[in-house]
Formats: C-alpha cells, sequence, structure tokens
C-alpha cells in the first residue's frame, strides 16, 4: 500500500474551484501533478449556465457522473466521455439540473474570455463524445494490453489513447469477484470507482473514490462483493504484471 493515495469522495473536501467563468462551481481535487496538471471532480449548480464564448488553453477530457453538462448543445449525461484538445472553444455551457463530472487537465485550467487564437485549437486531437450507452463495451480486448482483467472475466472500453501513448478506459467487473493475484503497473497509473465497489487489504472504495498508484506499486488483490464500473487512466501505455 505504501505509495498508493487513496482519495474518498468526501462532500466536504468540495471547494470553490477559482476559476475565470465558473462562479458557483465548486472542485475536489483528487491529484495534483507537474505544471498544474490535475484530476478534480466538478460540482455545477443547478441553472448554472455560461453564454459568453470561452476556451481553456490546456488539455481537458471529463467523464459525466451524474446530472447533465451541456457543452455547445451537446449533452454530457450517463458517463459520456469527451476530451478538448486545447483550445477548443465553448460557445455556451450549462446544468439546468446541475452535474457532477470527473475532469483530468493536462495543466492549472484556467478558462478564457473569447474566440480561440488563430493556431492553438487542433480539432484532429478532440475525442468526441463516447460511452458505454452511447456505443456500448469493446467486443474484446484487442485495443488494450490487458490480460489480467480479461482472466477475471471483466469488460472493457477504451475511451482514449494520447499521444503519448496514455490510455484511458473503463472496465466493468462481476458481483463476489475476487482477483487471484496483487498487481503492479509500469507506468503511473489513475483508477476512480465510477459505480458498486472495489477493494483490497485495508483498502474500500465505493462510488466516485480515487486511488493514485505510482509505477512499481503493488495494489490487491482486488476484491468487488456487488461488481464495479472503474474509469481507469494510466499515465502511459497501460501494463500490468502479476506479482
Amino acid at each position: 500500500m505504501s505509495g498508493v493515495v487513496v482519495t474518498k469522495a468526501d462532500a466536504g473536501a468540495f471547494a470553490p474551484c477559482g476559476w475565470e467563468g465558473r462562479d458557483g462551481v465548486t472542485a475536489h481535487v483528487l491529484w495534483r501533478g507537474a505544471h498544474g496538471a490535475r484530476t478534480a471532480l466538478l460540482k455545477y449548480p443547478a441553472k448554472w449556465r455560461r453564454d459568453v464564448p470561452e476556451y481553456v488553453d490546456v488539455d481537458e477530457a471529463l467523464l459525466a457522473l451524474d446530472g447533465c453538462l451541456y457543452i455547445n448543445g451537446t449533452a454530457f449525461r450517463d458517463q459520456a466521455y469527451a476530451a478538448f484538445a486545447p483550445g477548443a472553444v465553448r460557445l455556451a455551457s450549462q446544468a439546468p439540473d446541475g452535474a457532477l463530472t470527473l475532469s483530468f487537465f493536462a495543466g492549472a485550467p484556467s478558462a478564457k474570455a473569447g474566440m480561440t487564437p488563430q493556431g492553438l485549437h487542433d480539432p484532429s486531437k478532440d475525442v468526441r463524445r463516447s460511452g458505454l450507452y452511447f456505443d456500448g463495451w469493446d467486443a474484446g480486448f484487442e485495443k488494450i494490453n490487458a490480460p489480467l482483467w480479461q482472466a477475471a472475466s471483466a469488460r472493457i472500453k477504451l475511451l482514449r489513447r494520447e499521444a503519448s501513448g496514455a490510455e484511458t478506459f473503463i472496465v466493468g467487473t462481476l458481483p463476489l469477484w475476487r482477483a487471484a493475484q496483487a498487481e503492479k503497473y509500469a507506468l503511473d497509473l489513475e483508477l476512480l470507482v465510477i459505480e458498486g465497489d472495489l477493494g483490497w487489504d485495508g483498502v474500500d472504495l465505493g462510488a466516485h473514490d480515487h486511488v493514485y498508484v505510482p509505477a512499481g506499486t503493488p495494489v490487491g488483490p482486488f476484491r468487488s462483493a456487488d461488481g464495479a464500473t472503474l474509469l481507469i487512466r494510466s499515465h502511459g501505455p497501460f501494463k500490468a504484471e502479476a506479482i
């Protein structure tokens, strides 16, 4: 367990995010990296809206966890995922009934009012909205090198593979599941429980709990009583090794 950082989904940990154009939005930062990079839960209050065009000058990815957030008229609900390359413009955003998202930022986030400066945004690096409720699970494990999850009869959905090799995917486990062995990862890894439960010796995780696992740190053997839907982000090509 040494080196593993567990952050619980504590409602009391939310605080005003302090970003321009995000009045009323609160954040629970789950992990901080170099150059301002962070992973955070963002909570949008009911009736929140932003009608001024804006852009964020760092890479941003989000997963809808609760409620619905509209961005440029597109609805993000039911675990919808998308990624926006630096400079992607938001003409309008709103959360009529409130929303909760898991958001990944490659640097310090800051919404800048106005249209995107020419040359800043490369739309080919955006990731369109996807998710289990839109296009289902992947047919197999051909896209992800995850033989341990495959052996556990888990299901998988690849959401994004970045130029750096970083991979983001969803895993679904069966109820009453227990892994045979502990494991470790070639690169740093983040895991968030979307639904259900996950645990191992000394750790019990529920919905929206987050774990940061440094490369080479043993974790597990995993177990789940009710089954779990997990969001995993590997900070490079995913590779797990049984130990």
